[in-house]
């Protein structure tokens, strides 16, 4: 089949006064105006044109990611969202590719785009404190390509997704591997597909997997390809005192190492290079689905190097358990940066209320995770706002939810509301926040009004808020 009709859903969308047909593979459809003569790609299906500059695909003057966003995703939040392609291929306009993000939540959120911003910048910090040095140093170097990108079916989509994800995790693979030569591979399965869900793919050689083992790790002695006898293969490779292993953290030399005697796994005891007590390492070294799986069987002592044969049906569970509670953290660990980023991303949708954690007489409006304020009042007076105001304090705790603490950095009471700083901790992508209390219904209702990079931006807008002059000029925060 081909790919432009490899598709289950199509909606229809209005783009700058054009109407348009999309499929849910990127391709759209634009009709022709009514009572005209149909024009060149009017009335016909098309991924779009390449812009050989951009990387971005076109039907006439209009980007097509911003059409399919529409049609699938609705209109942008605000006028200072993009459309950002997660897996950065600019021509994968599938619409699970595409969402809307601030320009700085592309930059800070996205761990591909991150990791290139770490590489030019050296830290995100850097780049928060001067977004022109990014531009700057991409032009030196010369990074322009694009070539890679390309239409791409559902699975190569869910390949270079995987693959990149994964490269922007080796910190200490250099950028070019990312860039200069992405090509065709990027869009295969070149990392193991679920061997085991415990491994991942080792930094050298390609034929190389790691399990229980969460460092990208280097595989120094590892055959660079598979025989017919690989273990036999690997066996001959391994000599005491010869290093083993490298990452980013240490390495290992080996001190003793053994066939199994049916032959279908080597165990190496290796010593790493660290100050921690239990410096002995035990590998098992396995041919599993044309892989060299090596196997992190844990740390034993001194005394235990003699009968670590013994152990090892015990050291491998011990360290499955771990790896399975590190699994687990990490999805919960996922899930709770989703909803920071969530709630991030409503801090300027228009309101609903929801009923606050604490106290009851609280609610909140444009806050997605349910949240305690610590200092509302529990009931109201006749003064209801002035008796909040009695409450706050400069650095005050001022909520609590199961994402973040906020503290108070300054407020304000004005004639109808009550305008409130408050500082994240470091948990937080912003760091600080605007809140409006007023007082409504018989409720006291929170109001997230936005969040800021910089406290200067933060004391911008309270300032605007109460309906001062602000005479600091522009802030960090009025470009993002």
């Amino acid at each position: 089949m081909n790919l432009i009709d490899d598709f289950v859903e199509v909606k229809e969308c209005i783009y700058k006064n054009e109407c348009y047909c999309v499929r849910d593979n990127g391709a759209v459809l634009r009709h022709a105006p009514a009572g005209k003569k149909a024009r060149k790609l009017d009335n016909r299906w098309t991924f779009g044109k390449v812009n050989l500059q951009n990387g971005y695909l076109y039907i006439g003057s209009a980007r097509i990611h911003r059409i399919v966003a529409l049609a699938f995703h609705g209109e942008p939040p605000t006028k200072e969202h993009i459309t950002d392609h997660i897996d950065t291929n600019r021509q994968n306009n599938r619409p699970q590719n595409l969402r809307y993000l601030t320009r700085l939540e592309n930059a800070i959120l996205n761990p591909i785009t991150r990791s290139k911003i770490e590489y030019y910048c050296g830290s995100i910090r850097a780049f928060l404190q001067n977004p022109q040095i990014l531009r700057n140093r991409v032009l030196e170097s010369g990074d322009k390509s694009i070539e890679w990108m390309r239409e791409v079916s559902n699975e190569e989509a869910q390949n270079c997704l995987k693959n990149l994800q994964h490269l922007s995790l080796q910190k200490n693979k250099s950028h070019s591997t990312m860039t200069t030569k992405m090509g065709e591979w990027i869009y295969k399965p070149i990392y193991p597909q679920t061997i085991n869900h415990y491994d991942i793919k080792a930094l050298s050689p390609s034929v190389a997997v790691q399990r229980y083992w969460t460092t990208p790790t280097e595989f120094i002695l590892c055959p660079k390809q598979i025989s017919d006898t690989p273990l036999e293969d690997y066996y001959k490779n391994l000599k005491r005192n010869a290093t083993l292993t490298k990452n980013n953290f240490n390495s290992s030399r080996i001190i003793k190492f053994e066939m199994s005697k049916n032959k279908e796994a080597i165990f190496v005891i290796s010593q790493i290079k660290t100050k921690d007590k239990k410096s002995y390492a035990v590998l098992k070294i396995i041919c599993e689905n044309n892989f060299f799986v090596h196997i992190n069987c844990g740390y034993i002592t001194e005394a235990q190097k003699t009968t670590y044969k013994e152990l090892i049906p015990e050291l491998e569970e011990r360290q499955r358990e771990k790896q399975e509670s590190l699994k687990n953290h990490q999805e919960q660990e996922r899930a709770r940066q989703q909803e920071i980023v969530a709630n991030e991303l409503n801090f300027n949708i228009a309101g609903y209320d929801t009923q606050a954690l604490f106290p009851s007489i609280a609610k909140q409006r444009a806050w997605v995770t349910p949240t305690e304020f610590l200092l509302c009042p529990k009931e109201a007076s006749d003064t209801p706002l002035e008796d909040y105001c009695k409450n706050l304090q400069k650095e005050a705790l001022f909520s609590q939810n199961k994402n973040n603490l906020a503290s108070v950095l300054d407020f304000a009471l004005c004639s109808k509301a009550i305008f409130v700083i408050c500082k994240f901790d470091e948990r937080n992508v912003k760091h600080f926040a605007l809140v409006e209390i007023i007082y409504e219904n018989n409720f006291f209702v929170h109001i997230n009004r936005g969040g800021f990079f910089e406290e200067r931006g933060a004391y911008k807008y309270w300032t605007l808020a109460q309906g001062l002059k602000w005479s600091g000029g522009d802030t960090f925060d009025d470009y993002c």
